[in-house]
Order: C-alpha cells, then sequence, then structure tokens
C-alpha cells in the first residue's frame, strides 16, 4: 500500500495543505523552544520536549497513555514526570504492522518486554486488537491528559484516534515523536492528526518543540541522511501539542488555499510525497 496521500483527491489534498501551511506559519510564535546546550545535533530532543510538555499536562486525572513503546525509554520517562499516575502503553512489541509500507519496514520486535515501573500498565498487541476494548472500558468521563503518539506509521495513529478520539478535549497535551520533518511525514502522524481535527472540529497550537521546519516546498525532493540527515540541519522529528477551541481556525486556513494550490501542483510533478 503506497501513501493515503495518493488516495485523496485534489480539493482535499488542497485542504490538507492549508491545514499545513497555517500550522507551520504559527511554529515560531507559539509554545516553548527547548535548548540543549552539549547534545550531539543529531540526537532526537525526546527527554526536554517530553517534560517541557508534561509540565503542562492539566491535573483532571485523565488518561495518560504511549502508543509505541518498543524498549520504553520514554514510557519511563513518563513515569518519572508523572509519579502518582497511572500510565498505559500500547505496543505489539513485534514491529509494525503488515500495511504494506516497504519504507517502514525496519524490525521494532523486542525479544521480551521492557522492564517499567509498577505505575506503568503495558497493553501487548496491535493496536487494532488492544485498543477497542481498553477505549469501551474507560469511564465515560475518562478524558485524555496526556497522549503520546509514537506510532510512526499512518495506519497505527489513525486507530489511536479512531478509538480514543473522542477523550481528546481542549487542554489535552498531544505529544508526537515523528510528526515533521522526514520524507513522508505529511503521509503519517501529521495525516492522521489531521482528519481528527476536521472529524472533532477542535484545532492545536504548539506546546514544545526545537529547531527549524523544513519549507513544504522543499519535499519535491528526498533528504539525504534519512532522520538524523534531518536533525543535522536542525530540523526534528518530535514536538508536542496542546489541543485548543480554535475558532479562527478555518478563516487562516482559508488564507492559504491559494499557496496549497500551488504546493499541490509542484508535488503532481514527478516523484513527490504524493507518490513516495
Amino acid at each position: 500500500m503506497t501513501s493515503r496521500l495518493v488516495q485523496m483527491d485534489d480539493k482535499a489534498l488542497t485542504d490538507y495543505f492549508a491545514f499545513v501551511l497555517d500550522f507551520y506559519d504559527r511554529f515560531g510564535r507559539e509554545g516553548v523552544k527547548v535548548m540543549e546546550l552539549f547534545a550531539p545535533k543529531a540526537r532526537k530532543p525526546m527527554r526536554p520536549i517530553l517534560h517541557a510538555a508534561a509540565s503542562k499536562v492539566p491535573s483532571r486525572g485523565g488518561l495518560i497513555a504511549e502508543f509505541g513503546v518498543h524498549k520504553g525509554h520514554s514510557i519511563r520517562e513518563l513515569a518519572q514526570a508523572f509519579p502518582a499516575r497511572i500510565i498505559h502503553g500500547f505496543d505489539s512489541f513485534e514491529g509494525f504492522p503488515d500495511d504494506g509500507r516497504a519504507d517502514w519496514s525496519q524490525d521494532f520486535s523486542v525479544p521480551e518486554l521492557p522492564e517499567v515501573p509498577e505505575t506503568v500498565t503495558l497493553h501487548q498487541g496491535f493496536f487494532e486488537a488492544t485498543l477497542p476494548t481498553f477505549a469501551a472500558d474507560l469511564e465515560s468521563e475518562k478524558v485524555a491528559d496526556l497522549l503520546h503518539i509514537d506510532c510512526d506509521i499512518y495506519s497505527s495513529a489513525q486507530e489511536v484516534f479512531t478509538h480514543l478520539g473522542e477523550r481528546i478535549t481542549a487542554g489535552t497535551v498531544l505529544l508526537f515523536d515523528e510528526l515533521v520533518n522526514y520524507d513522508e511525514f505529511l503521509g503519517n502522524e501529521m495525516l492522521a492528526f489531521y482528519e481528527w481535527t476536521r472529524k472533532s472540529g477542535l484545532g492545536a497550537s504548539w506546546l514544545a518543540s526545537k529547531g527549524r521546519l523544513r519549507p513544504l516546498k522543499d519535499y519535491k525532493t528526498r533528504l539525504e541522511g534519512g532522520f538524523a540527515g534531518y536533525r543535522q540541519k536542525g530540523w526534528y522529528q518530535n514536538a508536542a501539542l496542546v489541543v485548543i477551541v480554535d475558532a479562527d481556525r478555518d478563516a487562516r486556513e482559508q488564507g492559504f488555499q491559494d499557496e496549497a494550490a500551488k504546493l499541490l501542483a509542484l508535488f503532481r510533478e514527478g516523484s513527490s510525497p504524493l507518490d513516495w
């Protein structure tokens, strides 16, 4: 299966690009920019962004969960940030689901479940198997306080928003591990998040990030070096958002329609994120 972008018509793609352009436009004005004085430039700033996001989580007693636990590094950081809270971690621990994405064929399986604090509950299995029952068993008033979406691929992120989207409300913190700044970002976590905003009517503002954003028009060409190559240039993948009631969203995005149409025309010329 190729990127979901190939299934979208020109109007849907233009609307999506207008959303991303507006999101880009607000990057420099919203949230905090984390600083790491002695960190290697190619390293992802997981810890500072996670802790910056954790400091803004509302005290509602809501759900704190991570989707994509792998070896447990970030969920242990979450447990440290919220020592008195129960944290749920979801992962197949077998790697990605078989959705046919040849570009995401890395082996993320682990030989045994990671060691985690007693406050962490692990849910083993693919999201499509574990999330429906988990969501159905949540108390009716339970909202999401923080969701760490480290799904990498569109289909897994979509499962999170499908089953827990109604629990995401104004004030919910969304922590993404691969939201922006890599070749295929337009077809993965960002797209799943965008589709949820259309369904819910809610928006989000930047909460914590690092570095800069690679200009959208430059995605006409791939960047050498993969994820680390992006980070070497100061373009980092992970960021935190906070959900808001965004009354001005539609008007802002309408202002980016012409630029979005030009971007689509550029991407229609040969190889591009639309067919990677």
